[in-house]
C-alpha cells in the first residue's frame, strides 16, 4: 500500500509545545524538515542513520554561530541551554552523546563555537525533549517523532486485528475467503468491470400498443391517442437509427415529455390533431410552419 500524500498537522500542538517554542528558530527549521522525513520513512514517525547523514537529508549541514556564556545570569543570548561545563575541548557531551564542536573563542566570560545546525538541533533536542533522540556507539542516531510513531503503530495494530477476524470469520478452505495476498487493486475492482454489460437494441420490427402501456398511459393521466403517438415515436426512432437497451423505458419516457411539452394534444376529443401535420413524421404540432424543423423528427418542413 502507498504512503498517504498527506497527514494532519496540528497547528495548536505546534504553537504550544513549551519545550519546541524553547528551541532557536534553526532548530525549529531543522524539525520541519527532520518530520517531512518521518513521514515519508519506512518506519513511519522516525529516521535513523549518522548524523552527517542526518545532517544532510535535514538540510542542517550550515554552520551556526552560538554564543556560551560562563555565567548564564548574564546570558542575554536565546540559547543559554549550551552550558559551558559539558564542553571539553572541542567537544559537547549530553546523555552520553558526544558532539563535535569547533571553539573559536574563550575568555573568562564567554565562549564562541561553531557548530553545524543539525548538532544544535540535537543539543536542544536532548535538552528541552521535544523529540525522541537514541544513539549507540557507533554513531548511530535514530530521531522519533511521539505523537506520528504512536498513530502508525495504532494503524498497523488495527489492521493486524482486523485481518485476524476476518480469518476467524473465513477459515481455511472457504470458498467465500478472498485471498489476503492479492492486492486491494485486484480485489476490489472497479464497478464498472463488475456492472453487467447493457446492450442497446435497433427497435423492434412490431412494437404494438399492449394493455401494459395503455395502463401507464392511464396511469400519466394520458387521454389523447395513444396509437398516434406510438406511431410518432417509432418514425422518430427509426430515422434517427436510435438503439435503446430497453424500448418499453424509451417509449414511457416520450410519454411523459409528449404530455409535460405539449399539453395541448392531450385531449379526448382529438383536436389537437387539427394542427398542422409534418410531412416527414406525420405528427400533429401546433407550433410547425412551413419552413421550421417539426420539433419530433427534426426536418424541416415543407407543407403548411
Amino acid at each position: 500500500m502507498g504512503k498517504a500524500p498527506a497527514d494532519q498537522f496540528y497547528w495548536g500542538d505546534w504553537l504550544n509545545d513549551v519545550e519546541l517554542q524553547a528551541a532557536t528558530s534553526t532548530t525549529r527549521g531543522v524539525w520541519i524538515n527532520a518530520l517531512s522525513r518521518m513521514w515519508y520513512s519506512k518506519t513511519r514517525g522516525e529516521i535513523s542513520g549518522h548524523i552527517d547523514m542526518l545532517s544532510s537529508i535535514t538540510n542542517g549541514t550550515k554552520p551556526f554561530l552560538t554564543i556560551i556564556y560562563k555565567d548564564l545570569k548574564t546570558s542575554r543570548f536565546p540559547n543559554a541551554i549550551l552550558t559551558p561545563e559539558k564542553f571539553k575541548n572541542n567537544t559537547y557531551k549530553i546523555d552520553g552523546l558526544e558532539i563535535s564542536t569547533l571553539i573559536l573563542t574563550e575568555t573568562n566570560s564567554l565562549k564562541i563555537v561553531e557548530i553545524t545546525e543539525f548538532k544544535l538541533f540535537l543539543i536542544e533536542a536532548k535538552t528541552l525533549g521535544f523529540c525522541e533522540v537514541s544513539h549507540n556507539s557507533t554513531g548511530h542516531l535514530t530521531l522519533r517523532n511521539r505523537r506520528m510513531y504512536r498513530n502508525e503503530k495504532n494503524k498497523k495494530a488495527a489492521r493486524l486485528r482486523a485481518k485476524k477476524a476476518y480469518d476467524k470469520k473465513h477459515p481455511p478452505g472457504d470458498s467465500t475467503k478472498t485471498s489476503r495476498s492479492l492486492s486491494s487493486s485486484s480485489v476490489l475492482t472497479s464497478p464498472s468491470k463488475n456492472k453487467k454489460k447493457t446492450i442497446k437494441k435497433s427497435i423492434p420490427k412490431t412494437f404494438p400498443v399492449t394493455k401494459k402501456m395503455r395502463a401507464y398511459a392511464k396511469a400519466k393521466k394520458y387521454v389523447g391517442d395513444l396509437e398516434d403517438l406510438t406511431e410518432n415515436f417509432l418514425i422518430h426512432h427509426r430515422k434517427k437509427g436510435s438503439t435503446f437497451a430497453d424500448w418499453y423505458a424509451a417509449w414511457q419516457n416520450w410519454l411523459k415529455n409528449e404530455i409535460k411539452f405539449y399539453p395541448e394534444r392531450n385531449k379526448k376529443d382529438g383536436s389537437a390533431y387539427n394542427y398542422p401535420q409534418c410531412n416527414h413524421c406525420g405528427a400533429h404540432v401546433s407550433s410547425i410552419r412551413k419552413g421550421q424543423e417539426c420539433p419530433i423528427c427534426g426536418e424541416v418542413v415543407d407543407g403548411n
